[in-house]
């Protein structure tokens, strides 16, 4: 890490500190999350996810998320806020 960027939509430069591992719940485990401490939002890589036989489903303001491998839900539905899931 050090001197690994990432860029923003504004074209802005932001430092990445380091990479890890985040489980959000019981049954997800995120693998190389970029920790980036500037961004003020999480931002997530649905096509990173469907590597890992997710399957994702939004509904209007609504979404799920489900193992297909097994066929069954692994996240309880979420909500969008401000127009971001």
């Amino acid at each position: 890490m050090g001197k690994d960027l990432i860029i923003i939509k504004n074209e802005a430069s932001l430092p990445i500190t380091h990479i890890g591992t985040l489980f959000p719940t019981l049954n997800i485990q995120l693998l190389d999350v970029l920790v980036v401490p500037l961004l003020t939002k999480n931002i997530i890589s649905i096509s990173k996810l469907i590597f890992f036989f997710l399957l994702f489903t939004f509904i209007d303001i609504l979404f799920f998320i489900q193992n297909f491998q097994i066929k069954r839900v692994v996240q309880p539905i979420g909500e969008m806020k401000a127009y971001i899931y």
